[in-house]
């Protein structure tokens, strides 16, 4: 072997590696422009895993990405949902299937919403969402959503009132504005009660003014102002009285309590069993009218006394002449006395009878015709009698002579 030879060799063999490194080189660069010509795309949201309640319905801000040099059109579709459960895409108030992406040259990004729709009966646990974005020419790319669901929070609606109590007098009426908070994701219909002491009057008004309602439908996540009227009964007494008011619905026994404070007041009613305010009487002879003596206000009353303004010397007596107590809404019967002084001329006088203590009084005016004493009359008359009698005997027996 001739060792000239060798130097060539390795000349030659150099030259074949360098060409061959040339040609690799150039497929590389080759494969890697084609890479990047056909580009990659990237579906996202900002919130991929999220709590929710079942009944639902959400959506997600998704965002599509063009890595690539060309714009394409994405298609959009749901690759797996929980059975029952309902979703599709979005953008500009329509349903949409395909996305147009712009490229790296653009903005390169385009937008669209998901919208899901959980069923009520969704059990509690941890659901699973898959979405795709395939722009073709390997261009794609899959989207998972996590779903947690959980039970509705007990007692997460509510109903309050603003100013729960008030206090006033027995003739007032009580408004309370109320709050009926729907927390749940569906719409609830509230039946609407109320437990008040007897005699008591509780109605229920929506803030639109459509009138009494003894129930209301308020819609998921909604507020419903409500007006509570109250209206005691006038003999009310004096003291507080709560009173429950109640919402129910299928999934909610709501209450808010209110108190009525009743002040007390002072009254007296004065009168006759049949209401008349006159009667006759006789000169110097005494005459009695019975009285009925109540207690219209709303707390017992002591010392209540009975007294009167005759005309002249006219005589006036009670029996009895003071009630040392009387229970609200409870009538005692007096009996006044009247005597005509004997100067008293035929005809109508005004007597004032008054019951009262120092909380409160009642006066009355009676009209009292006064009449002759018929005693002296009946006397006249038999005197009359007497002599017309006597005549005729002494006529009858002197008379023929």
């Amino acid at each position: 072997m001739n060792t000239t030879d060798t130097p060539k060799r390795a000349r030659k063999a150099a030259a074949a590696s360098l060409v061959l490194a040339a040609m690799l080189l150039m497929n590389i660069c080759f494969f890697a422009d084609g890479a990047r010509a056909a580009g990659g795309l990237e579906l996202s949201t900002a919130y991929p895993g999220i709590t929710a309640l079942a009944g639902s319905n959400l959506t997600f801000s998704m965002v599509l990405t063009n890595t690539g040099e060309a714009p394409l059109s994405a298609k959009l579709s749901v690759v797996s949902i929980p059975d029952g459960w309902g979703g599709h895409f979005s953008a500009a108030g329509n349903e949409v299937s395909m996305v147009y992406v712009s490229s790296q040259d653009g903005a390169n990004a385009a937008s669209a919403t998901f919208n899901l729709n959980i069923p009520q009966n969704a059990q509690n646990g941890v659901y699973r969402v898959s979405l795709m974005a395939d722009g073709g020419g390997g261009a794609s790319s899959v989207l998972n959503l996590e779903l947690t669901i959980i039970e509705e929070p007990a007692g997460y609606s509510d109903f309050l009132v603003q100013y729960p109590e008030q206090e006033g007098s027995a003739r007032a009426a009580f408004t309370f504005n109320a709050t009926l908070i729907n927390n749940y994701s569906t719409e609830q219909n509230y039946s609407l009660s109320a437990q008040a002491p007897s005699g008591w009057s509780v109605t229920f008004t929506p803030d639109d003014g459509v009138g009494q309602v003894a129930s209301i439908a308020v819609g998921p996540r909604q507020i419903q102002g409500i007006k509570i009227s109250v209206s005691p009964p006038s003999n009310a007494h004096a003291g507080d009285y709560p009173i429950s008011c109640s919402a129910i619905s299928a999934n909610d026994h709501l209450s808010s309590d209110l108190n009525v404070k009743i002040n007390e007041s002072y009254s007296i009613g004065l009168t006759t069993p049949t209401g008349n305010l006159n009667f006759d009487a006789v000169v110097t002879v005494e005459s009695s009218v019975v009285l009925n003596v109540t207690n219209t206000s709303n707390i017992a009353m002591d010392n209540i006394n009975l007294t009167s303004s005759p005309p002249g010397d006219w005589k006036v007596r009670f029996e009895p002449s003071t009630i040392e107590s009387l229970e609200p809404g409870a009538t005692r019967e007096v009996i006044a006395y009247v005597t005509p002084s004997s100067n008293a001329m035929s005809g109508d006088y005004l007597t004032s009878i008054t019951a009262g203590n120092s909380n409160a009084t009642s006066t009355v005016q009676f009209r009292v015709t006064v009449k002759a004493n018929t005693v002296w009359g009946v006397v006249a008359v038999v005197i009359i009698l007497l002599i017309v009698l006597s005549l005729y005997w002494v006529f009858r027996k002197y008379g023929r002579r």
